[in-house]
């Protein structure tokens, strides 16, 4: 099984596992990131389109790998959204057109980490920004996934240090990185 085939396995429960609490969180993560009205969004591995109804009146395109998870988020796609099956490593855009990428709940998922970040980069304009955001810590995502094992097994976030080297050389600067026991918050402007 690859990670296409686990994650259209899970869309149909995907949204049962979202409490109160977790929206809570990716509420309040959202409202840290200070998103303005008129900033064009790639939301990157959008899922089920969880964090559709928090970017309020902005225009969002919204990639995923999985077939399953994009027909569940149409049902919750705003008029301004465009929905596409698309793998964040080989992104269909052109160059600097997006103002930020946000990633909810799929970074430790990517299979080659650095060649994400700088294709993410690549659709950036200047002084975009991008958002890696998890409703856990590191530790409790890493642990989570190493317990779940098969196709999820390895896929971990890194130590604060290889995150800041893997932003920075992506071409990203301003890294800050918020890592508590409820959430984790990674951020960085393209240079």
């Amino acid at each position: 099984m690859n990670h296409r085939e686990f994650f259209d396995k899970l869309a149909d429960c995907w949204d049962e596992e979202r409490d109160g609490e977790e929206i809570k969180k990716i509420c309040e993560l959202i409202q840290a990131i200070k998103i303005n009205e008129d900033e064009l969004i790639l939301d990157a591995g959008c899922g089920t389109g969880v964090l559709f109804p928090f970017f309020k009146n902005n225009k969002i395109i919204a990639i995923d790998i999985s077939f399953n998870m994009l027909k569940k988020a149409r049902d919750k796609s705003p008029r301004r959204s465009n929905l596409i099956q698309a793998d964040i490593h080989d992104l269909p855009f052109d160059n600097e057109i997006f103002d930020r990428a946000v990633l909810y709940a799929v970074f430790p998922h990517l299979s080659d980490k650095p060649a994400a970040l700088l294709e993410l980069n690549r659709t950036l304009k200047p002084r975009g920004r991008i958002n890696i955001i998890h409703s856990s810590s590191r530790d409790e995502i890493n642990r989570f996934h190493q317990e779940v094992g098969g196709v999820i097994g390895h896929d971990l976030i890194p130590d604060q240090g290889e995150m800041v080297d893997l932003m920075e050389d992506a071409g990203f600067k301003d890294i800050e990185i918020l890592d508590l026991p409820d959430r984790y918050l990674a951020t960085g402007i393209k240079t």
